[in-house]
């Protein structure tokens, strides 16, 4: 356009790694075209259980595969011999609700955080959920105005 210097950059998602999660089976649904498929089917069955998933690679190229729903991971088979055709991964972190959702200016008040895959580990060498920090920002001031609440809006005036 106009002459100028332009870049193109295509983006692939990439879901899930090679090999095998084993776990208790919750669903399988056939016809699933790729793992990032897979990935939205257990994201959208998390309120019946689904933590993990597990998708082949199809024998032959552009025909769907069955996807494996799981409810646990049990154990993980990295890439090798008779693993290597599957690709396996779980929901990624998922924020559902905080609570309170209002609070009086002033008072203190203890912050809940639901969601799934959240950090809960005691370890000391991993990231832990006393480690976490959560961002408070003041809400919108018109109904249904959500820019000032964007990633890309800035930062926001700090809340005292």
């Amino acid at each position: 356009i106009g002459g100028g210097v332009h870049a193109v950059a295509t983006l692939r998602p990439v879901c899930g790694r090679a090999g095998a999660v084993h776990g208790l089976l919750l669903k399988v649904q056939k016809g699933v075209p790729g793992p990032c498929h897979c990935k939205q089917l257990c994201i959208d069955h998390i309120a019946e259980g689904c933590v993990s998933w597990k998708w082949r690679v199809p024998a032959q190229p552009n025909t769907a595969a069955a996807c494996y729903l799981q409810s646990t991971v049990a154990s993980w088979d990295g890439e090798d011999c008779e693993t290597g055709d599957w690709i396996s991964g779980d929901t990624g972190l998922r924020l559902l609700a905080a609570e309170p959702a209002m609070v009086v200016a002033g008072e203190p008040f203890d912050l809940k955080v639901h969601g799934w895959a959240l950090p809960a580990t005691t370890s000391q060498r991993q990231s832990t959920a006393d480690r976490q920090r959560v961002r408070l920002v003041k809400a919108a001031t018109r109904q249904g105005a959500r820019g000032d609440l964007c990633v890309d809006a800035g930062n926001p005036p700090e809340v005292s």
